[in-house]
């Protein structure tokens, strides 16, 4: 099986530079234009199926990438963000000011700093992988399939496919709207593509 791992795309928070978590926003207006090129890209492809975090910003943007497809798009709570508890709605600045020391441990190594009231990111790797595995079972090896989530919870998975430490996250990126390619055929899960965004270029914002 082939897997599409699509991040959603733009809303305020994530233009705003805030902790989104588990709130449920909905696209803004540069994230709509960035989820009409997905469908764009995703419409001229043979998709076998679509799963998705069931919050509104990845729902609206696997909506998009499947248009006038009679398939069901599956929500996965598995491939729900980081739980970010208290400091959901916070930038920079204010979780500096309100939450000094979590911030600290965060930057130090957020590997198993619990946020407060939210999740650890060891919490978060554990539970979208097994979300991810259990869709890469469903399918045959022939099958493609995209699969929309979500930032720290896409990065989570790309430490497990390149078997690096979840602390060394930002040695890579996963923007708003990108493509990261797996290839599950082979048994073992190879990693064909991160972070594509080629199907942004010429748009204006």
């Amino acid at each position: 099986m082939i897997l599409y791992l699509v991040r959603h795309c733009r809303t305020d928070y994530n233009d705003q530079r805030r902790c989104q978590g588990t709130t449920d926003l909905p696209l803004n207006e540069a994230g709509k234009r960035e989820a009409e090129a997905l469908g764009r890209r995703f419409g001229a492809m043979e998709i076998d199926a679509f799963h998705s975090s069931p919050m509104i910003r990845a729902m609206e943007t696997a909506y998009a990438m499947s248009p006038g497809r009679k398939i069901d798009i599956k929500p996965e709570p598995g491939l729900v963000e980081l739980n970010q508890g208290e400091l959901e709605g916070m930038d920079m600045g204010e979780m500096a000011r309100n939450y000094p020391e979590v911030l600290k441990n965060w930057i130090e190594d957020p590997t198993d700093t619990h946020l407060p009231g939210g999740e650890t990111m060891r919490q978060l790797q554990q539970r979208i992988w097994g979300t991810v595995k259990t869709i890469a079972r469903s399918y045959p090896p022939e099958a493609r399939v995209a699969a929309i989530s979500h930032n720290l919870a896409l990065c989570t998975v790309v430490c497990k496919l390149l078997k690096i430490e979840i602390k060394d996250f930002r040695r890579f990126k996963i923007s708003p709207a990108s493509v990261t390619v797996v290839d599950f055929r082979s048994g073992s899960p190879v990693l064909l593509a991160l972070n594509d965004t080629s199907h942004l270029d010429g748009i204006e914002f």
